[in-house]
């Protein structure tokens, strides 16, 4: 379970540094850049592993890490966007209600084990995340907003369940070649886009740097410790996704009430407790 709280751990701050950044105005695309870049440094750092770049070819994965490694990419670029227009919540809301789609991936694609408890368990998950952020969504997504969110549920989802693929097709001792793979070519796309529509100086601030380190080291933790948590936890794949996105839902929210001033009816508390009571079933199934 110590693999999962730090996923958890790992994805809410990501999700505080993109609201910092905002406040702050700090630029958005050069922080992803050097966010990849740090995040596959620190994949190669940790492996230890020989390898070599022409094997790569050789592992059944690289296609999955590559497909992982765009829509990475693409869906940080997503996140932050709807962060700054619909508010963390929103947000967050609509990237943890993704769970669905790798919960039902793991479900129909590794014949996981359907059960009563972990039925009941997901469906309050679910209800507590609509729950928690209910009165956001209402009041400050206008209809032009809501294709911002609607992307991130589907791009996450599809993210989350091509790392469930990955973490049966990579040895364990690989997985940090597998996030660097990954990482590294959110990174070349980045850079690549980059040198087109910014400038070199750009990329050099240091509030630029020191928020990409900071977002690539968590960003990093995040898809490693989930991995891991989905090798080592012993539960299934479809409950690990369903208590770290629980987790991530239930913080995040949390502290944005805490350090941003973001507001909870009794109707948000009432989901908190309705997640983590599911969480608490997931865990036991």
């Amino acid at each position: 379970m110590v693999y999962l709280l730090l996923s958890i751990l790992s994805s809410t701050i990501i999700a505080i540094i993109f609201k910092v950044q905002d406040r702050l105005g700090i630029k958005l695309f050069p922080v992803i850049v050097v966010n990849y870049i740090v995040a596959t440094t620190l994949g190669l750092l940790v492996l230890q592993e020989k390898w070599q770049v022409r094997t790569l070819f050789e592992h059944s994965w690289l296609i999955t890490a590559l497909a992982v490694g765009v829509l990475l990419i693409l869906g940080f670029f997503v996140i932050g966007l709807s962060i700054q227009k619909a508010g963390i919540s929103v947000t967050i809301v609509a990237s943890k209600m993704s769970v669905v789609i790798p919960i039902l991936f793991s479900i129909i694609a590794f014949d996981e084990q359907i059960t009563t408890l972990k039925v009941i368990g997901l469906v309050l998950a679910v209800i507590g995340i609509v729950l928690t952020v209910y009165p956001d969504t209402r009041s400050r997504v206008g209809q032009g907003q809501l294709l911002l969110p609607l992307l991130i549920f589907f791009i996450l989802g599809m993210i989350d369940s091509l790392v469930k693929l990955g973490q049966t097709q990579v040895d364990e001792q690989l997985i940090p070649l597998f996030t660097a793979v990954s990482f590294g070519i959110s990174g070349i796309i980045g850079l690549i886009i980059g040198a087109v529509k910014y400038k070199p100086s750009d990329f050099w601030r240091w509030r630029e740097v020191l928020t990409g380190v900071a977002l690539g080291l968590f960003n990093w933790g995040s898809m490693y410790f989930i991995m891991q948590a989905l090798n080592r936890s012993g539960l299934d794949s479809s409950v690990v996704f369903g208590i770290n996105n629980i987790g991530v839902i239930s913080l995040s929210v949390i502290l944005a009430f805490i350090l941003f001033r973001e507001r909870l009816s009794k109707v948000n508390w009432l989901g908190v407790l309705v997640a983590i009571a599911a969480a608490w079933i997931l865990s036991s199934v």
